[in-house]
């Protein structure tokens, strides 16, 4: 089976490169290292403001508490027929 034709992307938030299938360009898509969401496109040219890594951990940490807020407010309440 052929391999699917993919790019590098370095995520802008972690500085991880990653493989992007092709298929996913000028898609949303999530950093597998740090969780960070970035447009899958190829750059050609440097990215003009650098990003804090300090604000991409923050922002990280709070991705994980919504999710975990989300599990906990639907396994802990139930409807309560009247």
């Amino acid at each position: 089976m052929p391999r699917s034709v993919r790019f590098s992307r370095v995520c802008p938030c972690c500085g991880k490169s990653h493989q992007i299938p092709i298929v996913l360009l000028g898609k949303s898509v999530k950093c597998m290292h740090c969780q960070a969401d970035f447009v899958a496109s190829p750059l050609t040219t440097p990215v003009n403001k650098p990003v804090d890594e300090f604000d991409c951990r923050i922002m990280g940490l709070i991705r994980a508490a919504d999710a975990q807020l989300a599990n906990y407010a639907s396994s802990s309440f139930s409807q309560v027929d009247s």
